[in-house]
């Protein structure tokens, strides 16, 4: 059959659809990737590996996981990390850069396995987990509430209110006093749909209102005192399973997908990552846990699995992130922090900031990136002939050589569970090994982008992965091919 005389160029440079977990692989938006492990979008609407995580404590607190974690400060400029592990609540003073070298038992004997919920409001922290008196740390000593209010697995502050759940009866939302936090008029009451079956899971305060979840629907709550609150039903259909996988900015986890809201709708966030909720099972999804982190304008999911879902506010471009080992999150934003996310390891006791430029604590973090399918707008079989990176070291690992692999795939050899037009062949390229690159990066901010990949490969469909154990930053790809035959 006839070659097209002339070779064209095909361009990725855009990749803000993020991450498609769903769709078949050659379905995919021009904008989205087939996979995306450890990305985040970068300033220029580029893909960069994330950050990784460096240990901020000495000394392990044990074996198993750190249930809960908070960074706050006090007025007058104390600044604090306050972590659960085990059945010990543990506090230590931290500028934000430092190693803690030791951390102080502030109050022993919590319910083993259930996690501490806080806010921090008029100086102290305010701690509750349903199974204990709710109480008050002020960065010394804990003080117990003695029953009331009632326990808690819910906390938020609205319109200068402290706001609870109450365990023993599940359609009420409680609230204190105005500007206290030990007052709480027995009155101060607000119900939601009693008799339903549905126990109240979450909260978010929002400007202007609340909405509260329960497992099986949501309520937008207006006014500020019990004179003037009015309740709205804003779904009868989708709630939470957990008040941990609701962010006030807007987004949470639903039985069945990711959701933004806000006080007069609920939408689908995203269909890319469904199969990520359908498959947890229902204790899954009680521990299913967010974090909003403002300097880098993302939400982080942790689906306790050790994955994490990186949800970019901007572009809503989601990617899937890995070996961050996430049992409890908190953000370092406090006066003089840098803004970055706070992870508590499941297993070892550790404490982690994740602003680390090279790796993850030691260890490496691969990046994986492979395109769509694509057809290049033409049902006809093709040449490919050129690949043409543009990739660019962010920094490289403390004696380790910067390297990342290149793979080309046509009709879909390497995937299982597709028809094979042809058998899997070797094609991994590696920088400064073979034919791609005479060069090794030295780093960092170094790029590939004067560097070409010839190869010669016949087929209709054709998907370029990279993949990497530096972190990098993939600006753009470039494919060279033409049309063999004539369309349809």
């Amino acid at each position: 059959m006839a070659l097209e005389p002339t070779w064209k160029i095909a361009k990725y440079r855009d990749f803000t659809g993020g991450e498609n977990r769903v769709a078949s692989p050659e379905l995919l938006l021009s904008n989205q990737i087939f996979s995306g492990i450890n990305l985040k979008i970068s300033a220029d609407g580029s893909v960069e590996t994330r950050r990784g995580k460096t240990k901020i404590n000495t000394t392990s607190l044990g074996a198993g996981p750190i249930l809960s974690a908070f960074r706050w400060a006090k007025e007058n400029g104390t600044k604090y990390i306050t972590v659960q592990h085990g059945t010990v609540l543990y506090n230590a003073t931290w500028d934000g850069v430092s190693e803690i070298s030791s951390f102080t038992s502030v109050k022993t004997g919590l319910t083993a396995g259930v996690k501490l919920r806080g806010v921090v409001w008029k100086d102290n922290l305010h701690l509750v987990n349903g199974t204990q008196n709710n109480f008050a740390f002020d960065g010394t000593a804990c003080t117990d509430h003695a029953g009331t209010p009632p326990k808690s697995t819910i906390i938020k502050v609205y319109a200068n209110r402290l706001w609870i759940n109450d365990v023993s009866l599940p359609n009420l939302l409680r609230f204190s006093d105005l500007e206290s936090f030990d007052v709480w008029d027995t009155l101060n009451v607000i119900k939601f749909r009693s008799g339903d079956g549905d126990a109240i899971k979450g909260a978010a305060a929002l400007p202007g209102g609340m909405v509260v979840f329960k497992q099986a629907s949501a309520w937008t709550m207006y006014g500020t005192n019990i004179d003037n609150i009015r309740v709205d039903l804003l779904s009868d259909y989708i709630g939470v399973d957990s008040d941990d996988s609701i962010l006030s900015d807007g987004i949470f986890v639903g039985p069945d997908n990711f959701y933004r809201f806000n006080l007069s709708s609920i939408t689908p966030f995203s269909s890319t990552h469904k199969e990520y909720i359908s498959i947890l099972t229902a204790a899954q999804k009680q521990a299913v846990s967010a974090v909003y982190v403002p300097d880098w304008q993302c939400a982080i999911i942790s689906l306790r699995d050790f994955r994490q879902i990186y949800v970019d506010a901007q572009t809503g471009a989601i990617f899937t992130w890995t070996g961050l080992n996430v049992s409890a999150m908190a953000t370092a934003t406090v006066s003089g922090d840098d803004g970055s996310l706070i992870v508590g390891d499941a297993d070892n006791g550790n404490i982690y900031i994740v602003n680390n430029l090279e790796d993850d604590d030691g260890a490496a973090i691969p990046t994986d990136f492979r395109t769509s399918y694509v057809d290049l707008d033409s049902p006809r079989d093709k040449v490919f002939r050129a690949i043409r990176p543009n990739i660019e070291v962010l920094h490289p690992r403390t004696g380790k050589t910067p390297k990342a692999s290149l793979i080309y795939d046509v009709d879909f050899s390497s995937i299982l569970g597709l028809s094979q037009k042809q058998p899997p062949y070797n094609n991994t390229l590696t920088w400064g090994e073979g034919k791609w690159g005479e060069n090794t990066w030295v780093g960092p901010h170094e790029r590939t982008e004067n560097e070409t990949f010839y190869f010669s490969a016949r087929g209709r469909f054709l998907s370029i992965r990279v993949s990497s154990e530096t972190r990098i930053k993939i600006k753009s790809l470039e494919l060279k091919f033409r049309n063999i035959g004539r369309d349809l």
